[in-house]
């Protein structure tokens, strides 16, 4: 699916754009958590945070486990196996669960510039 359809069936099911790119944002941080060859600091930054913490936060708020855990699950599964119990990646959870709202890691706009020059 689209980024822009995504974001704009987010926001008609009353998602806001903060929270659909923090939804992206740690989309993209699992995605590269099941990945051996990146440092969960070095996914940190490449998805947008500017600290390591901030994505051990943001990630245990939405999938209930921190990025180290998530990422020794799936490398110890299977490929088949992490793909079958790996948490749901659903970018409209903050619609169904507004508790784990991630707006206050999202960047501003000078915060991703000054990220985007590093």
């Amino acid at each position: 699916m689209g980024v822009l359809r995504e974001a704009v069936e987010g926001m008609a099911a009353g998602t806001s754009p903060s929270e659909m790119l923090a939804s992206m944002r740690l989309d993209e941080a699992a995605r590269l958590l099941r990945q051996r060859h990146r440092t969960i600091t070095r996914i940190a930054l490449d998805c947008g945070f500017r600290q390591p913490q901030r994505l051990a936060t943001a990630f245990r708020r939405r999938f209930g486990i921190t990025p180290t855990q998530f990422r020794r699950q799936v490398l110890v599964q299977s490929p088949s196996d992490a793909a079958r119990n790996a948490p749901s990646l659903n970018p409209h959870d903050l619609r169904r669960y507004p508790d784990r709202a991630m707006s206050q890691t999202a960047l501003g706009p000078r915060d991703a510039a000054a990220h985007a020059d590093s």
